[in-house]
C-alpha cells in the first residue's frame, strides 16, 4: 500500500544529539500512514511496513558524510542535505534512540543511503526479487 504521513518540519525536530565525525547520518523514518483514501490501514500491516521503509528525513549530516578524497577538487554540491528524503534498502543496520522530542530516530551511514527524493515526488520503491 506504501503511503506515508508528510514528515514533520526540520524546525519541529529535536534529536538532542549532534553527529560524530564518523560518515553518520541522523534520520528519522517514515511513518505509514492510518489510512488509504476512505479506507483504515490494519495495526498489523502498518508495523510491517514501518519496520521495511526505505525513506527517512535526513536530520543531521556530520561534516564528512557524503565526501570522497576528491571532494574538494570536484567542488560538486554534497548530494545529500538536512530536509532531504533518502531512500535506503530495507533494513538498515544503525543504532536507533529516542531524541529529546520523543521521536525515534536512527545513525545510519551515509553509504547505506542509495538515493533521495525529488521535490514532491510520489514513488513507489519496490526491491527486485530474487528468481
Amino acid at each position: 500500500y506504501h503511503s506515508y504521513k508528510p514528515f514533520p518540519a526540520l524546525s519541529d525536530l529535536d534529536p538532542g544529539i549532534e553527529v560524530g565525525w564518523s560518515f553518520d547520518v541522523i534520520a528519522l523514518k517514515a511513518e505509514p500512514a492510518d489510512k488509504v483514501g476512505s479506507i483504515y490501514i490494519a495495526d498489523a500491516t502498518k508495523d510491517q511496513e514501518a519496520g521495511a521503509s526505505t525513506r527517512w528525513l535526513i536530520v543531521d549530516i556530520s561534516p564528512t558524510a557524503f565526501m570522497t578524497q576528491d571532494w574538494e577538487r570536484t567542488g560538486l554540491p554534497r548530494p545529500f542535505n538536512p530536509g532531504d528524503v533518502g531512500i535506503t534498502r530495507r533494513y538498515p543496520a544503525g543504532q536507533e534512540f529516542v531524541g529529546n522530542d520523543g521521536r525515534t530516530y536512527k545513525i545510519l551511514k551515509d553509504q547505506d543511503f542509495i538515493g533521495k527524493l525529488k521535490a514532491n515526488a510520489n514513488v513507489e520503491i519496490k526491491e527486485a526479487k530474487a528468481a
